[in-house]
């Protein structure tokens, strides 16, 4: 309510209410979950609990898993906010700053990809006038993209000090009784005051983003090792000798970037293997072997994805399928002869 005005009728729940207030003193508590904790402490109190009442699991395992994940989390995350244009893969970051710090870089452009946008050094200038010189024969204007970096977290909590001695400077020199002309020099950055509130809203959403981001994949990782651990062994008399028994599939169906950090946080730090498993190289970049699908479509492509037939048949998977590289040449070598 407007005081003096006029009455609102608050919204339903299925909208947003907007709040100006941060909780930043309280947090959601797991259910069941005594004395209170947040739900991803709780899947982890969880995973070493069902451990602890395993015979078969073992609990150093489980520890060092979690001593991982804290340390990968730590780590990807600074590693991700020290340069957020050249860390982000699908480049949404680099997009929301230009429309927050460029804006008039940001309505002249071709905008239909973030991922290729974060990685050109240019791009050309969609207005209708942009025809070059002698009637269209000469070179277009583009935008230089390159020169444009997304601050990294340590030099934005710079800036907002270097804004908060500025602030209280200039409130000093306004309120003088004569109340001349500003008295204090103003930052470079702050010469636009609503462009740099914007890229200071941008900047703050990447930060929250980016330890939400990978909070995801720590939930996704204790999920996958909850389900291992309680996924129970086959009695040995059910069980024929040549038969192994600690062979689980669990498939992970999340978006590309989750999926393949995931996947790269196993290899890398659990031990894991992407041997036997069907993938090629995309762009010359990484590996995605073990990964179904793609993570680049043309415009007019179908979205169908084709299960290997391991996926089909889990049995195919032991022993693991010998379709690396190697195999392939000895193939090619057998038609020459």
């Amino acid at each position: 309510r407007d005081e003096g005005k006029k009455e609102y009728q608050r919204p339903g729940d299925h909208y947003l209410i907007p709040t100006r207030f941060v909780p930043v003193h309280a947090y959601l508590k797991a259910r069941g979950s005594n004395p209170p904790q947040t739900w991803l402490s709780s899947l982890q109190t969880k995973l070493l609990q069902s451990t602890n009442s395993s015979p078969n699991d073992s609990t150093q395992d489980i520890q060092h898993l979690l001593t991982q994940v804290k340390k990968w989390y730590e780590t990807s995350t600074q590693y991700l906010l020290s340069d957020p244009k050249a860390s982000d893969i699908n480049g949404d970051y680099f997009v929301a700053y230009l429309r927050a710090a460029h804006r008039g870089i940001y309505d002249t452009i071709d905008r239909s990809d973030p991922q290729v946008l974060a990685r050109r050094d240019t791009m050309p200038v969609l207005n209708k006038g942009n025809k070059g010189k002698n009637g269209g024969k000469g070179k277009k204007k583009k935008h230089n993209l390159g020169a444009i970096e997304i601050p990294s977290a340590k030099d934005y909590f710079a800036e907002l000090q270097i804004l908060a001695a500025t602030t209280n400077t200039l409130t000093t020199a306004f309120t003088t009784k004569k109340k001349k002309k500003k008295m204090a020099i103003l930052p470079p950055f702050l010469l636009d005051p609503k462009t740099a509130a914007a890229r200071y809203r941008v900047q703050s959403q990447i930060i929250v983003d980016a330890y939400q981001l990978k909070m995801v994949d720590v939930a996704a990782i204790c999920t996958i090792a909850q389900i291992a651990t309680n996924t129970p062994t086959p009695p040995a008399a059910s069980i024929s000798s040549d038969a192994p028994t600690n062979k689980l599939v669990i498939v992970v169906y999340m978006g590309s970037e989750h999926v393949q950090t995931i996947l790269e946080f196993f290899v890398t730090h659990m031990g894991f293997t992407r041997e036997g498993l069907l993938g090629d190289k995309q762009n010359n970049k990484k590996p995605t072997a073990g990964l179904v699908g793609k993570t680049e479509w043309e415009d007019e492509e179908s979205r169908l994805v084709d299960l290997p037939d391991y996926l089909h048949d889990f049995e195919l998977l032991f022993p693991v399928p010998q379709t690396t590289k190697k195999g392939a040449k000895k193939k090619k070598k057998k038609k020459k002869k």
